[in-house]
């Protein structure tokens, strides 16, 4: 009796969050490297990036899916802090799927630290909130 009040209780808390099972999928997953990990805004050559994804599969048949995914990134550099950046980011996600188009539209913002260990190693940590 114990362990289905346990159960109960922490289905009643799991629902008291916000929980998505529909999920992004990209082929070419690592040209979306915001979806994988917050801690990539920023870790590219140059100030700024703007990468866009767009995936459309199974046109032929009545069960299409579409994905659509954008990002915007700037680095922001900190004369005091020599060797390390921050770097926010804007991102834009939408995906349909199936006859009944069920579809998922998130906006989000990102941000990270990326500071310099040695010339080739870098440490970075990052945040992400969607909506």
């Amino acid at each position: 009796m114990e362990m289905k009040k346990f159960l109960g209780a922490a289905m009643g808390c799991l629902m008291l969050f916000n929980m998505g099972a529909q999920d992004l999928h990209f082929s070419q997953f690592y040209h979306s490297p915001l979806n994988l990990n917050p801690a990539l805004a920023g870790v590219h050559y140059g100030d700024f990036s703007f990468v866009s994804n767009y995936r459309s599969q199974w046109e032929s048949i009545a069960v299409d899916y579409l994905t659509f995914s954008g990002t915007l990134e700037r680095k922001f550099y900190m004369e005091s802090l020599r060797n390390s950046y921050f770097a926010g980011a804007l991102l834009f996600n939408f995906d349909q799927a199936g006859t009944s188009k069920l579809s998922r539209t998130n906006i989000g913002v990102s941000g990270s630290y990326s500071t310099q260990l040695s010339p080739t190693i870098f440490l970075t940590g990052g945040s992400t909130s969607r909506y």
